[in-house]
């Protein structure tokens, strides 16, 4: 009874963890006036309206966040970044939810407008609280450092997990059972007593294998040794590790009888042995009087036209084989120590017929390229060998026919030919080393010359950088010569560009474009710099002070176009095309750093910072016109019509009072450039 009540009381000891509600807390929030990254190509994205997003930019170490805003829905969570999080939330909301399986959850008030196209920064701080309950009285830490490593430990009588070869539990005072095993070693049955904080006690298990090792004395070159019945490979000088007690060893080597013996493994031990193979073979000469014909020895190819060497002593079977024969086999006696000459029967061919019918006209024909024989029209031998034969047929004037002939014993093999008459041609270019086709078959580069049958070709000459040329006509002449001059190729159909030059008309600019053609489908992104500043505009202090001036430029343009690109000749090419962009404008007070704003306070607080800008959306149709000055550089003039789409509230007053501003948005411009080709 007072075991059972001193076990329940063990057992309500047991320590426990238990964790407290982590927190989540944002420890700052802010607007990144000067981070882009909303706007930028490859991190821009848009919302269900088509309107730029707002990046918030959490920044935190925790993985497994959620993020809700409400009804605006959040677009786009982006995890992949180091130490914070890319939230992506439509302009205008108010609010977000913030939710971690274990560190609870927590919902944060915006300070300040979410607006479109905009960065902002937040900070997350977390609290975790842990606290730990053992009981110090009635248990202690037992570390056992095990080797090897990968034993398996049971502890009390269940299995406990190692870890590196260490065991580190808490156990309650008193006695402990443990038993180690591993494979190959010893098992250790064994017990400690805890009765302080921290036991530690090391166990080395003891190995449970010796090694054999073999005397160098014995020849044992491409002996087989097995343990008990199983291979342990070829011997060699390393010793072999054999697990303790005793065992049965058997050492096989060709030509020699098998070897056996007993032996005893002590552990961590070393036993050398020496054993005497005896031999059991004879010597063996065999020739056949064909050279050609090969010899095996228990289906076993040991030589050609004649063999020598040592053979196992018994029967054994000698085979003498070559293609298209029949072979030969004969049974051998072979006695220990002995040498024996043996005459072998040559293996016989096996011939068939073939023949070949030329309706009349006179060839050559070689077999397999060694017999030239003349035939008259109709070519008949009953001396070819059985077998596969490469034939060709051949005369002056004509195209050369060859063919395969597999020939089988007693079957005949036949072959109706009616030869194709023929003409020397010769092929040559401009520029040279062009490729030419002949009938959609590639024969070689100019300057070539072909052999062609009587009739009508098509012949194509390709080159890099120039346009095909193909033609056809009836080749009836022999020793004919063709040139041909090839056109350069100064566009292809697919292509990626550069593009840089300087934009006249309402919205005076310098650009740069980077584009490409897929068959010959245009896309180009766009990008242009303001040069002029417009007309003087007066805003208003917000303090009621006096106006004061300031002016205006286009800070940059970014846009895409597409197109479809038609080559004219040569040399030209246009290519009509329409886009979009947008332009983000800048200002600049013509005097000190003031804060000033329209009448109405649409402008108000706005710092002398180019950074703080208004906006036009504009479209494009415009129509690029290339001249090629090689064929890598053309160039360009663009003569295109813009028109305003949307506009910023700011940009709408601006141009109100500015003509130059509006044109900025709405008017014709003038580009001219250059472009490079890739």
């Amino acid at each position: 009874m007072n075991k059972t009540i001193y076990t329940f009381i063990l057992f309500l000891l047991i320590p426990f963890v238990a964790f407290g509600q982590d927190k989540i807390a944002v420890s700052d929030f802010a607007l990144a006036p000067k981070d882009l990254t909303a706007i930028q190509q490859g991190t821009m994205l848009a919302d269900q309206n088509g309107e730029k997003c707002a990046i918030i930019k959490v920044k935190t170490t925790e993985k497994g966040f959620t993020f809700d805003i409400g009804s605006l829905a959040v677009q786009k969570v982006d995890y992949n970044h180091t130490a914070e999080i890319w939230v992506y939330v439509p302009h205008g909301a108010k609010k977000i939810t913030i939710a971690h399986p274990q560190l609870g959850e927590v919902s944060y008030d915006f300070p300040i407008p979410i607006e479109r196209g905009k960065t902002y920064i937040m900070k997350l701080t977390t609290n975790t609280v842990v606290t730990s309950v053992f009981d110090e009285k009635h248990s202690g830490r037992l570390i056992l450092n095990i080797s090897p490593k990968n034993a398996t430990v049971g502890l009390d009588g269940r299995v406990e997990s190692i870890s590196n070869g260490v065991i580190d539990e808490n156990v309650f005072y008193g006695t402990h059972r443990y038993v180690i095993s591993a494979d190959r070693y010893h098992t250790l049955d064994d017990t400690v007593t805890i009765r302080s904080e921290k036991t530690v006690r090391n166990v080395r298990l003891k190995q449970a294998w010796g090694w054999l090792k073999f005397d160098n004395s014995a020849d044992l070159t491409d002996a087989h040794l097995f343990v008990d019945t199983v291979s342990r490979g070829y011997i060699s000088s390393a010793p072999v590790d054999i697990a303790s007690g005793t065992h049965i060893i058997r050492i096989n080597k060709p030509l020699y009888r098998t070897y056996e013996q007993e032996i005893i493994i002590k552990d961590s031990t070393v036993n050398t042995i020496s054993p005497a193979l005896e031999s059991d073979y004879g010597v063996v000469s065999l020739k056949v009087p064909d050279d050609k014909a090969s010899i095996w020895i228990d289906d076993q190819l040991v030589g050609t036209g004649s063999y020598e060497g040592n053979l196992g002593t018994g029967q054994h079977i000698v085979e003498c084989k070559r293609p298209s024969h029949r072979p030969t086999k004969k049974m051998i006696n072979v006695l220990k120590d002995s040498k024996t000459s043996i005459q072998l029967d040559a293996p016989s061919p096996i011939y068939s017929l073939l023949k070949i019918n030329t309706y009349g006209v006179p060839v050559l024909i070689d077999i397999d390229n060694q017999d030239v024989e003349k035939s008259d029209g109709a070519y008949s031998n009953n001396k070819i060998l059985i077998g596969s034969h490469t034939v060709n047929v051949h005369q002056k004037g004509y195209k050369t026919v060859t063919f395969t002939a597999d020939l089988k014993e007693g079957i005949p093999f036949e072959k109706d030919i009616r030869l194709e008459a023929i003409v020397a041609v010769e092929f040559t270019s401009k520029p040279k080393n062009s490729k030419v086709i002949i009938d959609g078959t590639y024969i070689g580069i100019t300057p070539i010359s072909n052999i062609l049958s009587y009739g009508k070709h098509t012949v194509e000459y390709q080159h890099a950088g120039y346009a095909s040329n193909n033609w056809t006509r009836d080749f009836k002449t022999d020793n004919e010569v063709f040139n041909k001059n090839l056109n350069r190729i100064y566009y292809k159909n697919n292509e990626a560009y550069m593009e840089g030059g300087a934009q006249t008309g309402t919205f005076l600019a310098y650009y740069g474009i980077i584009g490409f053609n897929i068959h010959n489908v245009n896309f180009e992104g766009v990008y242009r710099g303001g040069i002029d500043k417009s007309e003087d505009v007066y805003l208003n202090y917000s303090n009621g002070s006096a106006p004061t001036s300031c002016t205006f430029k286009v800070k940059q343009y970014w846009g895409g176009k597409i197109g479809y690109a038609i080559k004219l000749g040569g040399r030209w090419r246009i290519t009509p095309q329409i886009g979009g962009g947008s332009s983000e404008l800048s200002l600049k007070a013509n005097e000190g750093d003031v804060s000033y704003n329209f009448v109405d306070n649409t402008f108000a607080n706005y710092i002398n910072d180019d950074d703080k800008a208004t906006y036009v959306v504009t479209g494009c149709a415009d129509c690029k016109i290339e001249f090629a000055l090689t064929r890598g550089v053309s160039m360009v003039v663009v003569p295109e019509y813009t028109m305003a789409l949307k506009k910023g509230e700011t940009y709408e007053k601006l141009e109100a009072v500015s003509s130059k501003i509006k044109g900025w948005g709405t008017g014709f411009n003038c580009a001219l450039g250059l472009h490079f080709y890739f």
